[in-house]
């Protein structure tokens, strides 16, 4: 048994064509048709060989898809459900009804009613008892076009009392010659560059990344992390996408069985790993793309260091959506392999569920997120957030817009049959229009969260409201070291030490009229004992040396529980804002001249 597998291996090895999209034939499959598309050039064709072994008779067809109309005739003596039947096949009761001749039995019937068809090749095979040595038919292409072949047994269509025809049994492949080098399919060529380029897109926009990312080190938050994990594994997924691809075009494999044409386990192997692997990885891609999108939505990272018990939930629908995605991904093998495409409906449904559910609670816990920055007043991290959401509603319309186009230019096609026009571009619908909306919506994401010197404003930390309405009537400072500072909200404590200077000194000398600050920040005053019923006052001694920590570092105070004391710490807010920083000088100056 081994000897024989290794003599048909050898056999194949030698009759296989260099490069060619091959597909296998066999009887056992009844009559078998595989289409193809074609771009026609010097010495492209189609070849439908039989292997030794074959016995009994066939018949090979080749034939332009826009010309299936030219096929069969339709038999006025044989109706169904009160319609004519179609008769395609020239057998004993068709050669009765008149539809061919004595000398066309067992071929296909081609209608020449209006002159001769040329576009239409077929051969009838007569291979006895057995062949030890390949017969084989070959179909010029001279025209860019969908072209198939098919393949059937004469025991089905012979008369029954030619008995030496009921054994009809034949193995072969059909090679589709095309005018690129490779195995792939005409339809599934473009990948390759496709795939390949975007393999570089991904490594420029990571090169680019890891630049921003040295640059900016000490200022690297949450979100960036992600963005940098999800680009690394997006150059690992594409660099396998295309070496799929890559090693399909390389070696001879049945495209629809996912096996060797020459009966290599190697190969068969190796190919169907890449074809899982494959897979795998888009479903992973989905998933880990959703998943964090939908947990910085929320805010993860950014406004809270949590989500709580909420991200339960997300890991339950990010499981189902990649499990549902797998699922998906079988359901496409089983339309290579042309098993029953009604379950591909129940594929569908799960997974689209699932998008539907990550898409609609992104968008609301974005729109939420926003409407909670505003109400803070946090410009900086709500305009992030607002960029956000605009990109995510201007993918959904390019996708939407896409397959509305598509949809339109299926139907407004000028053929019955959508395939021979849109063969060419089925790659694009299928994998290339979503894979260049993911890079091109990635790329932007990745811009507007990339790595800057305002990095910390993204940090957990609310910043300093930008208006002078918000900061009026959201941030009160209170007066350091009096009765109220136990009401010190968390806004005012993050305030820069250079406004907090400003404005307590502007409250301390109109409420006691000349009050002096602490030596130093965080130094206990010397206490007067003859005021005994106020609040302590302030030594304006080392006024300048505030102004001088404030101009080198940035700080915010946190006022201890007693009110008696405060202690520099950094902030995030690095950069004051120029408004407000006039708008105090300006109030210290016009207190100064009361005073005066």
């Amino acid at each position: 048994m081994h000897f024989r597998w290794s003599l048909l291996a050898a056999c194949l090895l030698q009759i296989l064509p260099a490069y060619a999209y091959i597909v296998g034939i066999k009887d056992s499959e009844g009559l078998r048709q595989t289409c193809s598309g074609m771009y026609a050039g010097k010495n492209t064709s189609i070849d439908v060989a039989f292997y030794p072994g074959s016995r009994g008779h066939a018949t090979a067809i080749v034939y332009n898809l826009n010309d299936l109309s030219k096929l069969g005739k339709y038999d006025l003596e044989l109706q169904h459900l009160g319609k004519t039947a179609r008769t395609y096949v020239c057998s004993q009761t068709a050669v009765k009804h008149g539809l061919c001749s004595e000398k066309d039995l067992g071929l296909f019937i081609v209608d020449d009613t209006y002159g001769p068809v040329t576009s239409i090749k077929q051969a009838k095979f007569d291979f006895g008892s057995g062949i030890n040595k390949t017969e084989a038919m070959s179909y010029n292409v001279t025209e860019t076009g969908y072209y198939c072949i098919g393949a059937t047994s004469l025991s089905l269509l012979a008369d029954p009392r030619q008995t030496d025809l009921s054994e009809g049994q034949f193995e072969g492949h059909a090679a589709f010659h095309n005018v690129f080098a490779g195995n792939l399919p005409a339809g599934e060529h473009p990948k390759l560059g496709f795939y390949g380029l975007l393999t570089l897109l991904y490594i420029a926009l990571g090169a680019v990344w890891l630049a921003l990312c040295i640059r900016h080190r000490d200022q690297i938050v949450t979100v960036q992390h992600f963005i940098t994990g999800t680009i690394v594994f997006l150059i690992v997924e594409m660099a396998c996408q295309w070496g799929f691809y890559k090693y399909f075009n390389t070696h001879a494999i049945d495209y629809l069985r996912f096996r060797a044409a020459d009966g290599s386990a190697s190969v068969t192997s190796t190919a169907r790993f890449l074809l899982v692997l494959v897979n795998l990885l888009d479903a992973m891609r989905n998933s880990l793309s959703l998943f964090l999108l939908l947990i910085v939505s929320m805010g993860y990272g950014v406004v809270r260091p949590t989500i709580g018990s909420v991200v339960t939930k997300v890991y339950i629908l990010t499981a189902l959506h990649f499990v549902f995605g797998m699922i998906y991904s079988v359901g496409v093998i089983f339309i290579l392999l042309d098993i029953n495409a009604t379950w591909v409906f129940f594929f569908v449904i799960p997974l689209s569920m699932t998008l539907t559910t990550f898409m609609v609670w992104t968008l609301y816990s974005l729109k939420s997120t926003i409407l909670y920055l505003d109400s803070r007043h946090q410009k900086f991290k709500g305009a992030m957030f607002q960029r956000l959401y605009f990109i995510l509603l201007g993918a959904v319309a390019a996708v939407m817009g896409f397959f509305c186009l598509t949809t339109f230019l299926i139907v407004m096609g000028s053929s019955d049959d959508p395939s021979t026009e849109m063969w060419k571009y089925r790659w694009i619908i299928l994998d290339g229009s979503l894979c260049s909306v993911y890079f091109v919506v990635f790329a932007l994401i990745a811009y507007v969260w990339r790595p800057t010197g305002h990095n910390m404003r993204l940090a957990m930390s609310d910043e300093l409201a930008t208006d002078e309405e918000a900061a009026g009537n959201t941030y009160e400072v209170h007066t350091l070291g009096g009765d109220d500072d136990d009401e010190l909200d968390d806004d005012a404590a993050e305030i820069h030490a250079e406004h907090l200077h400003h404005l307590s000194r502007l409250e301390q000398e109109q409420d006691y009229g000349g009050i002096r600050l602490p030596d130093k920040l965080g130094k206990q005053p010397d206490w007067e004992e003859e005021e005994e019923d106020g609040p302590p006052p302030y030594s304006t001694k080392g006024a300048s040396s505030v102004h001088k920590m404030a101009d080198t570092e940035d700080l915010v105070f946190d006022a201890d529980v007693d009110g008696q004391s405060t202690h520099p710490r950094t902030s995030y807010d690095a950069d004051a804002d120029d408004t407000e920083r006039e708008r105090l000088r300006l109030s210290e100056d016009d207190a100064q001249r009361k005073d005066a």
